[in-house]
């Protein structure tokens, strides 16, 4: 068995002839809560969505615990949890109908299941309320625990701390937390720095569409030339003018 959660081979997407996502090569094992950083427009979600079985590569491929993303998506789905930046969710129902629907769709036999999702997430207050009637936050709490559903061995986020309050923001940090302490590899996408630096473990940083550089933030700082009390922004904040310096 491989010992990678995500391996992504020459991860290329182009539009019109634009390579949004450029012979992307990342390696992340299992367990590792990953944060995947870049300016907006950097190609971090197009990335995202090419891994996750959502948008076909131009080219190159993505394995997931070693299988195919391209020739086996379905087995694939199967291990996985997506998170997006606007979780599609169905707003007439309450967390509670919501969350016993997707365990009907996944088959999940579980009684206790939606129950200990939303003390996960910190939603049995909400259990009842519609959807429709939540806050940004608590609707990214609702999606997470849907995710969360089928026990998925990786979980990937796209921005899910964007435009939310502390309370969700502390929320939903906590329950990812938990999770990586059980095991499962987390996939962050994110422009909020400080929160990547706080949580992740093992960072790439990605600009128009191409790696500047990845690794512990021990590595990033080295690879950036600064000191040991540079910040995870510090170091992204030079990566990136450096590259922007070459490019002109």
């Amino acid at each position: 068995m491989t010992d990678l959660a995500i391996k992504t081979l020459k991860l290329t997407k182009k539009f019109d002839g634009f390579r949004a996502v450029n012979k992307l090569n990342l390696e992340i094992e299992k367990g590792w809560f990953f944060g995947f950083l870049g300016p907006n427009g950097a190609g971090k979600t197009t990335a995202m969505r090419m891994m996750t079985g959502r948008l076909r590569p131009t080219e190159g491929d993505t394995l997931i615990n070693g299988t195919s993303v391209k020739e086996n998506p379905i087995n694939v789905k199967s291990q996985i949890g997506v998170l997006e930046d606007e979780p599609k969710l169905y707003e007439r129902l309450t967390p509670v109908e919501f969350l016993e629907f997707v365990k009907d769709i996944y088959n999940v036999e579980d009684s206790n299941k939606v129950e200990e999702l939303l003390s996960l997430v910190d939603l049995e207050h909400k259990r009842d309320s519609l959807i429709i009637d939540l806050s940004h936050g608590m609707r990214k709490k609702v999606g997470l625990a849907a995710e969360l559903i089928h026990e998925p061995e990786i979980l990937f986020l796209d921005e899910p701390f964007a435009g939310i309050d502390p309370v969700s923001s502390k929320a939903i940090k906590d329950a990812l937390v938990e999770m990586t302490n059980k095991g499962i590899t987390i996939f962050l996408s994110t422009h909020i720095l400080e929160v990547a630096e706080k949580l992740c473990e093992n960072v790439a940083i990605i600009d128009k569409g191409e790696i500047l550089a990845r690794g512990d933030i021990s590595n990033l700082r080295r690879k950036a030339e600064l000191g040991e009390r540079s910040s995870l922004e510090d170091i992204f904040l030079k990566l990136v003018e450096e590259a922007e310096e070459v490019e002109i």
